[in-house]
């Protein structure tokens, strides 16, 4: 709006130098300099209240409020529970193998056929003597029935049915892990972004620090170069040395804006809100956990286990469809000439045992697909503990190394600290160069980093251990 109003200014004094057509009188221009200021300063006020707005969709969260508020409302455990559903919804379709079905019909016919009409009026109950005569037998006049009918189909024997059903229980059992892994999984992953935002966060803080110091440097290079005690090329390496670090500070604080993008994906959150971290980084005790070793249990393996079983149910299934079915059925009909009537009424039980003997090798050929999808189950099923098992030690030799660094990053920034304040102390005294002291404070910041890195590393090593073994440790 800045833009546009600044454009209006041009324009008007364009038409007036330009266009002699156009005659704007002293009043005139001071009405539009007026308007401008007015718009100028509603812009400022305008966007002030944004600022206003900005700052109070700040979020405190604690590591426990996202922890719960992502279980609650995570999009990925809303999808495992989606799928959770739809495999109890299979379950209880499965059902069908063993309850009986019932059905209720109304079938409506108008036919002129012989043995129709014969067999409607014998239906309804209204045969006569005079219906047995030739000319009528052969042609009759049309007639009208309408049938309500009950039926009941109860299946007794059908291993087939049987064996899907399993199928589907052991499907289900897979889902409710999987929603298991899906809640740990996104805890997990709140963790890990929740903890390096509290990185970045101090992150920023020493970047600022530093961008503070540097710029106290390169005002003090600048008095010496005015009274020329140094030359030009370090007080230019100082102002370089600014501008990189406002660079610094402008990328970290992007990177913050991204992570705190990918903790609202997580938490579910869908308005933009800026999540201020309440809990610091901090590391009471450093254990490197060498002796816990993954007994090969935890939910991602039991519902890879649960597919494995339901594969082989499937295969079962398919095996059980050389074997005979056996069931037994029952309908009770009423026919009438009017719709929905009971004038005659009849009934029918009976049983039905059937063989596919030959179904132009269905049958063989899904048994060969079920063979495949079970061994693939269990190649997945050996992989991923394999996988899991290489995990945890991979990650337990993580931990270790980011205790050594931190350990060290400690001892390193100690070192520095000293290092910066006694080079401080010659420069000052003009026996140091700026392009030195320079070098040092930023050795200070590197190894300042190095252990947030190193905090966030171990933290983040120790969750994913959690993660696998499914323990708090």
């Amino acid at each position: 709006m800045l833009l546009h109003v600044r454009n209006a200014k041009y324009f008007f004094n364009q038409k007036k130098a330009g266009h002699k057509g156009l005659n704007l009188s002293t009043k005139n221009m001071q009405q539009i300099h007026l308007l401008t200021k007015i718009l100028f300063n509603l812009i400022v006020l305008l966007s002030t209240s944004l600022l206003a707005v900005a700052q109070d969709s700040i979020t405190p969260l604690s590591l426990e409020e996202a922890l719960n508020q992502a279980t609650e409302r995570g999009f990925e455990i809303q999808i495992a529970n989606q799928d959770a559903e739809a495999a109890k919804a299979g379950l209880t379709q499965s059902n069908a193998s063993f309850l009986p079905q019932i059905y209720f019909e109304e079938m409506a016919v108008n036919t002129n056929d012989p043995i129709g009409v014969f067999g409607i009026k014998l239906r309804q109950g209204v045969i006569t003597n005079a219906d047995f005569n030739p000319v009528i037998l052969n042609n009759p006049d049309a007639e009208s029935n309408f049938t309500s009918k009950f039926q009941l189909n109860q299946p007794v024997f059908n291993p087939d049915a049987f064996m899907q059903r399993s199928a589907a229980k052991y499907m289900y059992k897979s889902a409710q892990d999987r929603q298991k892994v899906a809640i740990e999984y996104t805890r997990l992953k709140v963790k890990e972004v929740y903890y390096r935002l509290v990185v970045l966060d101090e992150q920023i803080k020493v970047v600022e620090n530093f961008l503070k110091t540097v710029q106290a440097i390169r005002d003090q290079a600048k008095d010496y170069f005015d009274q020329g005690i140094i030359n030009k090329a370090d007080y230019l390496n100082a102002e370089v040395q600014v501008l990189s670090t406002q660079k610094d500070v402008l990328e970290v604080k992007n990177y913050r804006d991204t992570t705190n993008d990918q903790l609202l994906i997580l938490l579910g959150i869908t308005d933009y809100q800026t999540i201020q971290p309440t809990d610091l980084i901090n590391i009471e005790s450093l254990d490197d956990y060498s002796s816990i070793t993954f007994n090969g249990e935890n939910s991602t393996l039991s519902a890879l286990e649960n597919q494995v079983r339901a594969s082989e149910s499937k295969l079962k299934s398919s095996r059980f469809k050389f074997i005979p079915k056996l069931n037994v059925f029952g309908s009770y009909d009423y026919n009438a000439s009017s719709l929905f009537g009971t004038d005659e009424s009849s009934y029918t039980i009976g049983a039905s045992l059937r063989w596919d003997l030959f179904q132009g090798m269905k049958n063989i050929g899904e048994i060969a697909k079920h063979k495949a999808e079970y061994k693939r189950a269990e190649i997945i099923y050996q992989q991923k503990m394999l996988e899991m098992n290489t995990e945890s030690e991979m990650i337990k030799r993580s931990i270790n190394e980011a205790i050594i660094s931190l350990e060290l990053s400690n001892l390193v920034v100690e070192q520095s600290i000293e290092d910066v304040r006694i080079r401080n102390d010659r420069y000052l005294q003009g026996l140091e160069k700026t392009t030195d002291l320079l070098q040092s404070e930023s050795q200070l910041l590197n190894h300042k980093l190095k252990t947030l890195q190193a905090q966030f590393s171990y933290l983040n090593a120790v969750a994913n251990l959690e993660f696998i073994l499914e323990i708090k440790l």
